[in-house]
This record gives C-alpha cells, sequence and structure tokens, in this order.
C-alpha cells in the first residue's frame, strides 16, 4: 500500500511540472521569438496543373519578444517553380 502512494504521489508531482512550464511560457516569464506562417488565400481555388498559382502568407510572430530585420524567402521545389517577374524574397 505504501508504494502504490509513493508512486501515486510521485506521478502527480511529474504532472504538474509540465503545466507549470507551459503556464510559465504563456504569462511571458520566458522571452522566446516564434514564427507562424498560414496560408491565408489561394487564387484559383483549384490548381491546375501548368497555370500559374497565386498563394497569399501571413508571418505573425507569436512569441514574446519583438522581431527585427525579418527576411522571407520561399525557394520553390518541384511541382512548384518561380513565375518571371516575380520575387521570391521580401525583407521587412
Amino acid at each position: 500500500m505504501k508504494k502504490v502512494s509513493i508512486l501515486m504521489l510521485l506521478t502527480l508531482i511529474l504532472s504538474i511540472i509540465p503545466l507549470n512550464a507551459g503556464t510559465a511560457l504563456a504569462s511571458g516569464l520566458i522571452d522566446s521569438s516564434s514564427v507562424q506562417v498560414s496560408l491565408t488565400n489561394q487564387n484559383p481555388d483549384v490548381a491546375r496543373p501548368g497555370e500559374p498559382v497565386e498563394l497569399t502568407v501571413s508571418i505573425k510572430n507569436v512569441g514574446t519578444k519583438d522581431l527585427k530585420d525579418i527576411t522571407v524567402e520561399i525557394t520553390p521545389e518541384y511541382p512548384f517553380g518561380k513565375v518571371s517577374g516575380e520575387a521570391l524574397k521580401k525583407h521587412t
């Protein structure tokens, strides 16, 4: 019985530790930069082979630290390719 009680107590303590770390991160006690990239729009909605598709993405800082001097670059890989006259790199 004593072993079961000790095991249950140890399990309870170990399950609380990740909650404390998550709470510290959510409350801003831990400084970090984190970027979230999301597809905002695709035009046309259905992509057809050989025809261009325009993708709009949004980039959001979901961290607690400011991000400065950001460069976003797209490296197309098959089956995607660069459309002439369009930039694949943007600096903000």
